[in-house]
């Protein structure tokens, strides 16, 4: 077994140490981008050899039982930093649509790590170790395992300590935990976080990861109600984000800058950066993710004062996300339809859209169904200029709620 992919992998490994060794300069001199393609181009024929037997050597591991994983790992052809940074990719590129596989595949690399652990690259080898651990503890916060998610992020935040040169996985690093802590509810810990993240991406000059960086904060503002700085930081961002590597970020953050705009009173120009973020719909190709598009369109129709396009889309996104069921969701979905409801004189259709609401909570969630009734009391009294407060107010304490129960909020998809 794995005989086949066993002749040039140990050996071309140290070609892998150059690039990666040179990388790390790179990083520190700030030259990244002329260094690193200088090692690569001498390097270049080797390291696509290497990656192929390297890649092939990896599909025979994961062909075998996942029980037999382990021991297949510890094997003396796995043991090289080609076959780690190939175990290292395979468990990213997993991460969005498989993040229980995602979790199993670090785990393996984490254990890997050490066996490759020689003078020349203890360096690389403890950040490699804080990758599978990030990339571990990131998958954990997708499957909503957010104790487990903790304790991955710790670990790789002691090993990042030992590491004396700069290096990107400090700025990943900061982001998935900040990532954690939003969904935990903690927002005065996970803004700190994602603004070190960009700044750090930013000083080391790598606008590829400062961009998401900042579009997330972006939103984070944006759930905060700090609508000024949403606005300022969703547009540097989105100006330098790739969108065909984030797309459904790039919608997100289209509309997450248009409904700032909007909440500012500028609403011409959260037409025009609506009608930009329409053609990126397309790229987007994740049902759950399509339908919290149209729910957030819906809410930014709302405050653009479009209201029979906002209950169009806000009731679809409010029966597809009962149908998932994802209570938290539907239940703040719910709430942006209650409001388009009553100011489009049909308050008389939301007891019974409460009544579905109040099913899917069921008893484990007593105070939420508590503060969505006191909510729907309230929005049917107040004035037309005090019910997006009230809303507001509502959504802020339902959210919190949820996340105390460990419910994913809004949930961000891989990032």
């Amino acid at each position: 077994m794995l005989a086949g992919a066993r002749r040039g992998v140990r050996g071309d490994g140290a070609a892998l140490s150059a690039v990666r060794r040179e990388s790390i300069v790179t990083v520190v001199s700030g030259e990244q981008e002329l260094v690193l393609w200088l090692a690569l181009r001498e390097h270049a024929p080797r390291l696509a050899v290497s990656f192929q037997k390297a890649w092939a050597l990896i599909d025979e591991v994961l062909a075998l039982p996942p029980a037999e994983w382990a021991a297949a790992i510890r094997t003396p052809v796995c043991r090289s930093a080609i076959v780690l940074e190939v175990l290292l990719v395979r468990t990213e590129l997993e991460q969005p649509a498989a993040p229980g596989r995602s979790v199993a595949l670090a785990h393996l690399a984490g254990r890997l790590a050490p066996a490759v652990r020689c003078g020349s690259l203890d360096e690389l080898t403890t950040l490699a170790e804080v990758r599978a651990a990030s990339l571990e503890g990131n998958a954990l916060r997708l499957l909503g395992r957010r104790e487990e998610a903790d304790v991955c992020l710790a670990a790789a935040g002691r090993s990042l300590a030992l590491c004396r040169s700069q290096s990107r996985e400090k700025g990943v690093w900061w982001c998935y935990l900040g990532l954690l802590r939003w969904e935990q509810g903690r927002l005065d810990e996970a803004e700190p976080l994602l603004r070190q993240a960009a700044r750090y991406f930013g000083e080391l000059g790598i606008p590829g990861l400062e961009a998401p960086a900042r579009v997330l904060l972006g939103l984070l503002c944006l759930e905060r109600g700090e609508l000024r700085r949403a606005v300022r930081l969703l547009q540097s961002g989105r100006a330098a984000l790739a969108a065909t590597l984030y797309p459904w970020l790039d919608v997100r953050a289209g509309l997450g800058l248009a409904t700032s705009l909007a909440g500012l009173g500028n609403k011409g120009l959260a037409r025009d950066v609506f009608q930009e973020t329409l053609p990126h719909y397309a790229r987007v190709h994740d049902d759950r993710e399509e339908v919290r598009m149209r729910w957030l369109e819906g809410r930014l129709a709302t405050q653009l004062g479009r209201r029979d396009d906002a209950s169009s889309l806000l009731s679809r996104a409010l029966r597809l996300l009962l149908a998932e069921p994802c209570p938290a969701d539907a239940t703040l979905c719910f709430l942006d339809l209650a409001v388009v409801l009553v100011e489009s004189k049909k308050g008389d259709e939301v007891p019974a859209l409460l009544q579905e609401i109040e099913a899917l909570l069921g008893e484990q969630l007593k105070a939420v169904r508590r503060e969505v009734r006191g909510f729907t009391r309230a929005i049917r009294k107040a004035s037309r200029k005090a019910r997006n407060d009230v809303a507001a107010s509502a959504g802020f304490t339902v959210r919190r709620l949820f996340r105390s129960h460990g419910h994913r909020v809004e949930a961000l998809p891989f990032v």
